[in-house]
């Protein structure tokens, strides 16, 4: 029976609803790194429910927490959000990039990895019931570091055996078809999988290629200025929209940093996408000339369609 995994237990594809495909809820990741830089510690529960409202007030009833267990993820807390927000709250099996890894990692067996990841998202996380509903792997910039193949390996192999959704971390939108090449030799079905990041590297070209792969593309850095402006990825969603590949767009904000949540005292949080962004992009395909029942067909793919179709599980396992 197709299902969307979430913490609280399996729901139907048709309960998804409106969708942020790339968040972090609460992570922490290793010490080393946040004693430069605490603004990535997201671990009041209280302050993401009230972030979660601004969501839900637009209509949000799904969102994906990608941090992996190297990026510091936490799942009881994570459950405690879920249960206080009533939002589905879809978790993440696997890994980050070496920059996190800590030596167990390292020293780990690819077998013994494939055997975690296939627990986390089969079983429960940590020794808790509770089930991650998506796998990831991550590499670096511009290389594949050895024990990024290591896991992405086992990470493959993980989704190969259970039909799981599959998310990767790409570092500045680099080797996005890199990746593929690892997925196509791992044997991975590609129209399960999305390539992350791709608005860090928007090269038209580049993601017009990995759509055509049949995998999913994430513009999922929306709001971050400090990279590009938004109409830099309202250009490359139009550019696929015209192309007819629009619906291999999965979109967030990867929003991993207090500064950036309102409920913490920053912006634009979790009402910017679902609210302003779709508004101006629906605004710029009119410019465009395209058709309002198209805009609306558009629109809905990106928060609806699209994210209901990658994180649906076809099988029971």
């Amino acid at each position: 029976m197709p299902h969307v995994r979430t913490i609280l237990g399996d729901i139907a594809p048709g309960d998804v609803g409106i969708t942020y495909c790339h968040e972090h809820l609460i992570s922490a990741p290793p010490e080393r790194i946040t004693r430069l830089d605490p603004d990535l510690i997201l671990d009041d529960v209280d302050a993401i429910v009230r972030e979660l409202e601004l969501f839900k007030q637009l209509g949000g009833r799904t969102i994906c927490d990608a941090s992996a267990v190297d990026y510091g993820r936490n799942i009881k807390e994570i459950v405690k959000v879920a249960k206080a927000s009533g939002m589905n709250v879809i978790a993440t099996a696997g890994f980050n990039k070496a920059l996190y890894f800590e030596d167990w990692i390292s020293k780990a067996s690819l077998e013994s990895l494939q055997e975690r990841v296939h627990g986390e998202v089969t079983k429960g996380i940590d020794g808790t019931p509770y089930a991650a509903g998506m796998l990831k792997f991550g590499t670096s910039y511009g290389l594949m570091k050895p024990d990024e193949v290591k896991t992405a390996r086992a990470v493959c192999r993980v989704q190969r055996a259970t039909g799981a959704p599959l998310f990767t971390h790409t570092e500045f939108g680099t080797l996005g078809l890199e990746q593929i090449d690892l997925l196509k030799e791992e044997k991975v079905d590609l129209e399960r999988v999305c390539i992350g990041h791709q608005d860090r590297n928007p090269d038209p070209w580049n993601i017009r290629k990995i759509a055509r792969h049949g995998c999913f593309v994430g513009i999922d850095q929306i709001s971050k200025v400090k990279y590009y402006p938004d109409q830099v990825r309202i250009d490359l969603i139009i550019g696929l929209v015209e192309k007819g590949l629009h619906e291999h767009i999965l979109i967030g904000g990867d929003l991993a940093r207090r500064s950036y949540l309102r409920a913490y005292g920053g912006g634009p949080g979790y009402g910017y996408i679902a609210g302003p962004f779709i508004e101006r992009l629906r605004e710029e395909l009119a410019e465009r000339s395209i058709s309002a029942s198209r805009i609306d067909r558009v629109v809905e793919d990106l928060l609806i369609n699209n994210p209901r179709r990658f994180f649906t599980w076809a099988s029971s396992t």
